[in-house]
């Protein structure tokens, strides 16, 4: 996830299909709050999401508090463009 010409707004592009029928990974861009308020708990619970991977390090933190607050057990990571990976 990365925001995209304002923090209020990002980004996020997925590994996996949102079901079955679906053609390309999952994908969205949306407002920064509605994703932490209302779409992490159904990325999480409903999509089975289990790491989310980030470009900036003030955005990992929103979202590390916003789990944290709502018990989600996902993991929160930055990545490292240099390996082509994550660094916990």
């Amino acid at each position: 996830m990365w925001t995209i010409g304002r923090p209020d707004r990002l980004y996020a592009h997925g590994n996996f299909l949102k079901d079955e029928g679906a053609q390309w990974n999952f994908k969205f861009c949306d407002e920064t709050q509605t994703v932490l308020r209302t779409n992490l708990e159904v990325l999480v619970k409903g999509m089975g999401v289990k790491r989310f991977m980030f470009l900036q390090d003030d955005l990992r933190m929103q979202f590390e508090l916003a789990a944290k607050r709502s018990r989600l057990s996902v993991e929160c990571v930055i990545a490292d463009l240099r390996l082509g990976w994550f660094s916990p």
